[in-house]
């Protein structure tokens, strides 16, 4: 991160004014203002070559957002735009929704931590509906609140959205918006297979919508539902589709006060799932008895390669121990049968999983 600003912006797009060789131009945390931007877009309107534009960390405004818009009416060749922790309001926004309602190489996104409201995403939304090339829109720390969820709701569920990915974490929504993005996929014209909501505002109708929508055969590969004020009532909706789901790989609920009740209801619903291989359960009130039923689940589930249970969890050290070597052996990372970890005794075990994995070899070699 050189800090190059405008003017040293100006002269890396004179070098590749020319250039046919390279594909990738990042420009990062550089104090890159609209000016820049400028340039930018100076240089893919005649480039053909550049795949990939991060201007992710500068200080870009509407006005660079514009002139970047209006060079992608007429590249087709960029794949990935990322113009993250920026300036970028409404106005931007729509300057950006309406040129991706024409272009058909962009098929990446990244327009996290801007400061853009429910109304611009909603203007972004009917746009996307025209754009066959866009799959991953990265939207994370912008205030959405509940109007921009409707406008995603409204998008997924239009059946003409080609979005796989959508990172919607602290957007200010609140437990009607997350309903509603929930129900939409839940509709099944959805192409959505990784949703992140982390640290919006859910409830049980949000998680009894994903539920369904995991029953319906939603392609939903990662669920990323943490800090979200989700209880055990609301995991068990949840728990209650993982036994007929076939393509949910990661569901990560950390944060959310569960307890050990929602270990249990989950360690339940893996006795009968194979596709879960992450899960994230970190800070949910999970002690060594709830620890104890999800060491069983992984015990009897060969697919399970990581339970996330956070370092301050009040597990006690043997059961975290025996879990994270059952959980490497899902992995392949040694060769103990589980039946020898589940042998194992409770003094080795509370040295901690690497001195455990020490003493063994010691007794093995002797």
């Amino acid at each position: 991160h050189d800090r190059i600003g405008d003017e040293g912006t100006k002269h890396v797009c004179d070098l590749l004014l020319h250039d046919s060789k390279v594909k990738e131009l990042h420009l990062t945390e550089n104090d890159i203002g609209d000016e820049g931007a400028v340039t930018v877009a100076q240089l893919l309107s005649v480039n053909r070559t550049l795949r990939e534009v991060d201007l992710f960390g500068n200080d870009i405004g509407d006005e660079g957002a514009i002139a970047l818009a209006s060079a992608l009416h007429n590249n087709h060749v960029l794949s990935s735009l990322n113009l993250g922790a920026n300036q970028i309001s409404d106005r931007g926004v729509a300057a950006l929704g309406e040129a991706l309602a024409k272009n058909t190489s962009v098929n990446v996104v990244g327009l996290s931590k801007n400061r853009i409201g429910g109304l611009g995403l909603k203007t972004l939304a009917v746009h996307a509906r025209s754009n066959k090339a866009a799959t991953v829109f990265w939207l994370d720390g912008n205030p959405l609140g509940d109007e921009g969820a409707f406008a995603i709701a409204d998008l997924i569920a239009s059946g003409s959205c080609h979005a796989k990915v959508f990172g919607l974490s602290t957007c200010d929504i609140g437990v009607n918006g997350c309903a509603a993005i929930a129900r939409a996929i839940a509709q099944g014209k959805s192409r959505v297979c990784e949703i992140w909501l982390t640290s919006n505002v859910a409830n049980h109708a949000t998680c009894e919508a994903f539920g369904e929508a995991l029953r319906n055969g939603a392609e939903l590969v990662n669920l990323h539902l943490a800090h979200c004020g989700i209880d055990e009532a609301g995991v068990r909706s949840i728990a209650e589709a993982l036994p007929v789901t076939s393509t949910l790989t990661t569901l990560d609920i950390s944060g959310n006060p569960i307890g050990d009740e929602g270990a249990q209801i989950l360690a339940n619903a893996l006795e009968s799932n194979r596709s879960i291989t992450v899960l994230g359960m970190s800070s949910c009130g999970i002690s060594t008895a709830g620890a104890l039923v999800l060491t069983e689940a992984v015990l009897h589930n060969d697919k399970i390669a990581d339970v996330y249970l956070g370092m301050a969890s009040g597990v006690a050290t043997h059961v975290a121990a025996r879990l994270e070597l059952l959980l490497q052996a899902n992995r392949g990372e040694h060769t103990l049968s589980k039946s020898a970890i589940m042998n194992m005794g409770d003094d080795i075990l509370s040295l901690g999983v690497d001195d455990a994995m020490e003493r063994i070899g010691q007794v093995a070699a002797a």
